[in-house]
This record gives structure tokens, C-alpha cells and sequence, in this order.
């Protein structure tokens, strides 16, 4: 849908600050529905202000062109946690989820600068949407479905019974996907209604239960009234977590290299929820354009983390130029083009010539697999060649060299799309394949 790209702002007397700036794509920005998606979406983030929501700094138009500047927080996502760790153990699930329900109960109660109440709902609660960061915050981001209406948004597994029966969306709702995700963090896997929770007490089997109720009447009223119930589990059983539990949680899961480097250096890895890009330091012109007065940062953030090098390969071969508002090329890198693998050597002419293929055709003798890196936004069931290889972010791929095709599927968007690649032996190639572009582009 756009691009989410890491920026550094730089001012007087050494002054720096890293944000991210979202943007629509261009040819999506002239179409009103997606934008007007993009602009609640600001709207929303710009009303909350919660130490467990990601902060948006501010929204800028230039030249038909809409800009989000926001919060950067270090840290993983609790999907790349869970997929790491496995079972977080019910103290920090609770810990977790208690704070992502305050956060939620915040977003629920906002209202506008009149006093009127603004009905958010975040419609997307999964562990994508949750970032813990290495202080021991955790922060609940992209609210860009708060706004969606007329059609069902979330992710499948996360959406309440009711909304895939046809009801809207409610408070219910929210709270449900909630309680999917704790389940996920207890047993390292999502589960449906009434899951079993093997080695937890049945105090905390009796509110997951309810949480999870088919009947929204049945669940929790609020929140914070969930929240509370976990609370009370926690306090019962003698357990506290603290920021320091929680950052302790990432240092013994995850390598910490990368992101230290991301102090000094421009980050080479960066995931993030729409895109990921390179990107070097914005002018002083531009940077006055984004956010005037350069200090007066401080709006609501979207999900940005370093991704473990298990899952993005090493830094890219060229730097990206640097963000200008009016510089439309600051995209993502752009896949490189199919290579065929050079013909091996033709044999001395003395020998008779070899029936079969051409030699073209015929791979070296030396040849070595090449890898593929898949950037898919926002992601998708991936086969290769006829062989399901899993639900990006996926490691990157090696394959032998020669065509490939692939076959993309996202079950949520209702998108199917193939691609036929080249490989090159012992090459590194990227193929970046935004879903929400190709369904914008269906009939």
C-alpha cells in the first residue's frame, strides 16, 4: 500500500533523532479510498498518546503527496519472539498482553479535541502488531485498519467468530484477537476457541476461556477489565515482571549486533509493517519540511524493528539516495534483474561432439546454488517450484541456478500472483512483491 522507510533527522548542536516516514505510493495517493484510509489512519494515531501505543509525530502534504513521521522503536516484533522462543511462559505472556490491553482500553475511550468520543477500534491485533523493545517497552502499532469500513479487516486466525459471520467490528472483537494472541503466547502456536492450555492455572484457563467466548456479550466488557483479570492471575501466583524481565527476554533470544551498528551507521535491516528500505540522512530542507522546528517530534509510531540475520541477508550492494519529499525513487531496492548462469566451457575441439542439450543449457560442472531473499508486503503463502515453503518472512532461499517459478498466495486479501525468476550460481538476488499493489490493480 506504501512505503516505510527509517530516517534520521539532524539539528543544532549535534541534535539527532531516527523516525520513520510512511507514505502511500503515488499511483495509490490519486486514489481517495486508500487514501482516506492513509489520513484516518493519522487522524487516529495523532489522538492517542499511551506509553503502549507507538507515537505519531506529524502529517505532511507536499505536492499531492501524504507523509506520517514516526516513533522508531528498537526492538523485535512479539510474532519474531514467539517463532524464536516458543512458550514465553505465563508470566511474561500475561505482562505482555496486560499491556497491550491497556493500550487497547486508551484507544477505545479516545475522543477529540471537542470531547467526543472517536469509537477506535484497532481491528488488527496480532503479535505482528506488537513490538517489545530492548528497554522492556511493549507498544501496540499500525492502527491503518481503525478506520476500514464496509469491509472485514484482521488477519485470519486473529478475527472474532462474529466478524467473519458478517457483524461488525466491536470492542468485543478486539478483545478476542487479544486473547488469541496470549494464547499464542503461551503455547507458542495460535489456537482457536477453547484451547488447551496444558500447565497453567486453571484461574488463568478460566479467563482465557471467557475471553475466547463465541457470544462477544460473554466476554470481557472492556480492556481493561481483561487486563485487570490478568493482573490478578499474576499477582496471585507471586509473579512481577518488570522492563527488565521483558528486555532480558530479547538479549537471551536475539543477537544484539545489528541493531547496536544501527547506532552509528544507517540500518541495513529494518522491518517494517508495509516495506523495507536503506535510507540515508534527510536534508536540512526536507527535514524542515517534515517536521518544523526539528524538536517537535513527537507523534504516534508504526511497527519498526531490526529483523534477526536468520531472516535478511546481508547489507545490500548500493545505498539508496537520500529522502527528499519531492525525491520519489526513495523505495525499496529494487529487485535485481534474472542473470542466466554463464555457459560452461566448450570442449576442445578434438572431441566429438555430445548429444543432449545445448550448452546453454547445461549446467557448470561447478555451478553453486544461488540465494533468494522474498520481501512480500504484507506477506504470503510461498511455493517454489510446486513445493510450499511456508508463510513469509522466510529465511532467504537457496535454490540451484536456472528459472524458478513462484506462486504467491495471501488468503486474507483474496491475492494470488506468480513470478518466474532466474537464478545465478552463487548469486544473492532480492524479489520484493507488494500484495496490496496487485490488488489494487485487479478489475
Amino acid at each position: 500500500m506504501g512505503l516505510v522507510l527509517l530516517a534520521r533527522t539532524d539539528g543544532p548542536a549535534g541534535f539527532t533523532k531516527r523516525v520513520v516516514l510512511k507514505t502511500l505510493h503515488p499511483h495509490l495517493a490519486a486514489d481517495q479510498s486508500f487514501l482516506d484510509v492513509f489520513l484516518v489512519e493519522a487522524r487516529v494515531c495523532a489522538a492517542l498518546s499511551h506509553p503502549n501505543v507507538a507515537q505519531v509525530f506529524e502529517l505532511v502534504e507536499d505536492g499531492g503527496e501524504y507523509f506520517l513521521a514516526m516513533e522508531y522503536v528498537r526492538g523485535r516484533s512479539l510474532r519474531e519472539v514467539v517463532k524464536a522462543r516458543g512458550p514465553l511462559g505465563a508470566a511474561v505472556s500475561l505482562s505482555i498482553v496486560s499491556h497491550v490491553l491497556r493500550a487497547l482500553q486508551h484507544a477505545h475511550e479516545a475522543r477529540d479535541e471537542r470531547g467526543a468520543a472517536l469509537h477506535v477500534l484497532h481491528r488488527d491485533v496480532s503479535p505482528e502488531n506488537v513490538l517489545l523493545s530492548w528497554d522492556g517497552a511493549v507498544k501496540l502499532v499500525d492502527f491503518g485498519l481503525a478506520g476500514v469500513r464496509g469491509r472485514r479487516a484482521g488477519k485470519e486466525g486473529y478475527i472474532a467468530p462474529e466478524v467473519l459471520d458478517g457483524l461488525k467490528p466491536s470492542v468485543a472483537s478486539d478483545l478476542y484477537s487479544t486473547a488469541v494472541v496470549l494464547v499464542e503466547c503461551l503455547t507458542g502456536r495460535a489456537a482457536g476457541p477453547a484451547p488447551s492450555l496444558e500447565g497453567v492455572s486453571s484461574s488463568l484457563q478460566a479467563v482465557v476461556t471467557r475471553a475466547l467466548e463465541p457470544d462477544p456479550s460473554k466476554r470481557y466488557a472492556t480492556a481493561a477489565s481483561f487486563a485487570d483479570a490478568l493482573d490478578e492471575v499474576a499477582r496471585a501466583a507471586g509473579d512481577h515482571v518488570t522492563p527488565t524481565v521483558l528486555a532480558q527476554v530479547l538479549v537471551e533470544t536475539f543477537d544484539t549486533a545489528d541493531d547496536d551498528e544501527a547506532e552509528t551507521t544507517p540500518p541495513r535491516r529494518t522491518a517494517v509493517l508495509t516495506g523495507v528500505a536503506d535510507v540515508a540522512p534527510a536534508p536540512v530542507s526536507t527535514r524542515r519540511r517534515l517536521v518544523p522546528g526539528l524538536i517537535a517530534l513527537v507523534l504516534s509510531t508504526v511497527a519498526v524493528m531490526a529483523v534477526s540475520r536468520r531472516e535478511v541477508p546481508a547489507p545490500l550492494a548500493e545505498d539508496p539516495p537520500p529522502v527528499r519529499a519531492e525525491a520519489r525513487a526513495a523505495a525499496p531496492v529494487a529487485t535485481p534483474l534474472p542473470v542466466t548462469a554463464a555457459p560452461p566451457a566448450p570442449p576442445p575441439s578434438s572431441a566429438p561432439p555430445v548429444a543432449g542439450p545445448p550448452p546453454s543449457a547445461r549446467p557448470s560442472l561447478t555451478s553453486k546454488p544461488g540465494t533468494l531473499l522474498l520481501r512480500v508486503i504484507p506477506w504470503a503463502n510461498v511455493d517454489v517450484d510446486g513445493k510450499a515453503m511456508g508463510p513469509t518472512p522466510l529465511a532467504p532461499l537457496s535454490l540451484s541456478p536456472g528459472p524458478h517459478h513462484l506462486r504467491l498466495t495471501n488468503p486474507e486479501l483474496g491475492v494470488t500472483t506468480t513470478r518466474d525468476v532466474i537464478v545465478k550460481s552463487g548469486s544473492e538476488q532480492q524479489l520484493r512483491v507488494d500484495l496490496l499493489d496487485v490488488l489494487g490493480a485487479q478489475p
